[in-house]
């Protein structure tokens, strides 16, 4: 409080020096002219310190929006474009329906019961991968299901060639009896 005293003290003591100059009447008169027409409140406008602020404001919001987006899109990405995207499920629905029809075919083509036994031997092996996915940790899955892939394409494959090979010796054995 003491200090304020003394301001108050110095301020009445040299009020003569502050009040020597009077400012010119127009001055006074711009000024209220330009509060009435309301151009005093659009100078921070003017100023670009509003609209910076505005600007910064938007970009942040554009940025952080298309970020989002960007981040939890259930699309694949732009490396995975042209990749194999087909759920495991669905390969595996077509894998054992070309399956069950090549077997279908080894059967009428009286194929060896010793083929038979081995492909149930790969069916077993391929459950146990099956068994391996259940209680495997989350995200470590696709070292599995790719394994399980390469298997039922493996299957295929030497169905196709054991197929190729008993239509080969059906014509042979067809030819010779001609």
């Amino acid at each position: 409080m003491k200090k304020i005293d003394e301001l108050e003290r110095f301020v009445q003591e040299e009020r003569g020096l502050f009040d020597t100059n009077i400012p010119n009447k127009k001055i006074w008169e711009n000024i209220s002219r330009q509060l009435k027409s309301g151009s005093a409140s659009m100078v921070w406008f003017h100023s670009g310190l509003i609209r910076g602020i505005a600007a910064g404001f938007l970009l942040l919001f554009l940025g952080g929006s298309i970020g989002y987006f960007i981040g939890h899109t259930k699309e694949p990405s732009l490396w995975n474009v042209g990749k194999e995207t087909m759920p495991f499920s669905d390969f595996e629905f077509v894998s054992k329906k070309s399956i069950r029809e090549k077997i279908f075919q080894l059967k009428s083509l009286k194929a060896e019961e010793s083929i038979f036994s081995d492909l149930e031997q790969m069916d077993k092996s391929m459950e146990e991968l099956k068994k391996e996915l259940e209680g495997i940790p989350k995200g470590q899955e696709k070292i599995i299901l790719e394994q399980l892939k390469r298997g039922y394409k493996t299957k295929i494959e030497m169905l196709d060639r054991i197929i190729l090979r008993l239509e080969s010796k059906t014509t042979n054995q067809d030819e010779k009896a001609i």
